[in-house]
């Protein structure tokens, strides 16, 4: 992955911003929260497919999680999300996430990944590498 596009993603605006991408390969998604030092959520992973995994990292890059303030304009957050997912491979590329709606979405459920008021991001399962983005706010 590009540095400016790692920079990019760095520095978004929260209170806590995991970005892991040169992990080596995991075998789940746990061992993928663990290396980038987020509590593993066993059976609460919600898998998604690329264009999902895609959507929802779009949405930790442009949306604060707290107030859904603008980090960020709408095609910058698509174009690193983008890349993020696409240099992780696409072949048996697994992804997951820790809510069913987008992260910050208040009428969605959701299971913490952190001790922060609220996270999210997608971890990524690859057959050459393992990557991670996590963003984490306050209320």
């Amino acid at each position: 992955m590009d540095e400016n596009i790692a920079q990019h993603m760095r520095d978004r605006p929260a209170e806590r911003v995991w970005l892991v991408w040169d992990a080596a390969p995991q075998r789940d998604f746990d061992g993928v929260a663990l290396a980038a030092g987020l509590r593993p959520l066993g059976d609460y992973w919600i898998e998604i497919d690329a264009d999902r995994a895609e959507q929802v990292l779009a949405h930790v890059l442009r949306t604060g999680l707290a107030y859904s303030d603008e980090h960020m304009p709408e095609h910058r957050a698509r174009r690193l999300a983008r890349e993020f997912i696409r240099s992780c491979g696409t072949d048996e590329t697994r992804y997951a996430t820790n809510t069913k709606g987008l992260p910050g979405n208040h009428l969605a459920s959701w299971m913490p990944a952190t001790d922060y008021t609220i996270d999210g991001g997608i971890v990524i399962l690859g057959t050459s590498r393992s990557a991670c983005y996590w963003v984490a706010d306050e209320d």
